[in-house]
């Protein structure tokens, strides 16, 4: 668990997008959170480009926790999308929306996350963002209270009011060898609160030590 991260966005619920510059994993921060969703009980709908089972697997392994079957679904987003390639864009995202109601549960905390949303862009164009919001919307509304969903993304913006962003770009020479990225963390403007947070960060592949800017020891 990335204790950062939980004293910046703690029991999050509804919307935050991840954005990501420079080909910068985001493959740590989502397992930080599907890794909480599991440990408290709540229903997983890991949407990946790579092995979503596996993902899952890692996360819970982190943290010992059996992975419950009724708890958890896994959507390859590059198998499904392979089947719709003769489908238009609105209509591929339609799909998926629905794939992902039939795995919710009306009785428990819901976490949705993405990998890589802009995947979208290959049926859709730049229409993607509007369609990939206009589906979180929905899918917001449709969950039960406490749900969250964590979507990431590529370089720009999303038509789509978050209650958090998270901001995750490579860092140029002139640190520390362990420094790799830059992580900012964002509270939606209209919530009261939390200032943006800035953290160093060396990120591995399903992992990351977080740093204080100019500190040369992480975070505990």
């Amino acid at each position: 668990m990335i204790h950062e991260v939980d004293h910046c966005v703690g029991d999050a619920s509804g919307v935050l997008l991840v954005h990501r510059y420079g080909g910068v994993s985001a493959s740590f921060l989502l397992q930080h959170f599907v890794s909480h969703f599991m440990k408290n009980g709540g229903n997983v709908v890991a949407c990946c480009l790579s092995d979503s089972e596996t993902f899952l697997r890692t996360a819970a392994s982190k943290l010992a926790i059996r992975v419950e079957p009724n708890r958890l679904s896994c959507i390859d987003l590059g198998g499904f999308l392979s089947t719709s390639l003769n489908v238009s864009g609105g209509a591929v995202v339609d799909y998926l929306k629905e794939r992902i109601h039939l795995a919710l549960k009306n009785d428990v905390k819901n976490l949705v996350v993405f990998d890589d949303a802009s995947c979208l862009e290959a049926f859709a164009g730049e229409m993607w963002k509007v369609y990939f919001s206009r589906m979180l919307l929905s899918l917001k509304h449709r969950m039960s209270a406490g749900s969250l969903i964590v979507g990431a993304v590529g370089e720009g913006t999303v038509p789509l009011w978050t209650e958090f962003s998270v901001r995750i770009a490579p860092i140029g020479t002139g640190f520390s060898k362990e420094i790799s990225a830059v992580v900012v963390i964002e509270k939606s403007g209209f919530r009261n609160g939390m200032p943006s947070r800035t953290y160093h960060a060396c990120i591995r592949d399903r992992s990351a030590k977080f740093f204080v800017p100019g500190a040369v020891r992480p975070l505990l």
